[in-house]
């Protein structure tokens, strides 16, 4: 059963998820731990989501492929660099029947996720603040650590 997303604004007058500078999902496939950002994740891009043109009020099916072992929609919040951080939208998810998932933006869109389990993206390792602040803050790569290891970091379970 795959997953699906469909978006919701208390603001009838809204016609697609906006807020965001890049929106986008991924099926993860694996993790490059050279690189930070979307290019760390291994896989392929959804057309289901892309920046202000995601549709409210439609179930959209992340059915694209069957390969995949987890789905991660990435938003980067438009304004000030300096308020990014808590306005970025970061879900890290795994097909799961049944269970839902719900997250709403800082523009008040909320995202329902229906047949996914939500995947905890950990706090930056001190182990890995040699790499940068550009690696060690970015939550892709932090995911992709996480899940698929690192270099001299435990590796995944």
């Amino acid at each position: 059963m795959a997953i699906t997303l469909t978006v919701r604004h208390a603001d009838p007058s809204r016609a697609a998820l906006d807020g965001f500078n890049q929106l986008w999902a991924w099926y993860v496939r694996g993790f490059n731990h050279e690189v930070h950002c979307q290019d760390c994740l291994k896989g392929k891009r959804s057309l289901r989501v892309s920046r202000n043109q995601t549709p409210l009020g439609v179930e959209l099916i992340f059915d694209e492929t069957s390969s995949f072992n987890q789905l991660y929609i990435c938003g980067v919040a438009a304004g000030p660099k300096t308020e990014r951080g808590v306005r970025n939208l970061h879900l890290a998810l795994v097909e799961a029947p049944g269970e839902t998932v719900e997250e709403t933006t800082y523009t008040g869109f909320t995202l329902v996720l229906n047949n996914a389990r939500r995947l905890v993206i950990p706090e930056p390792l001190p182990k890995l603040f040699h790499l940068g602040v550009d690696h060690y803050r970015c939550k892709n790569f932090r995911f992709g650590v996480e899940y698929y290891g690192y270099p001299g970091v435990k590796p995944p379970a």
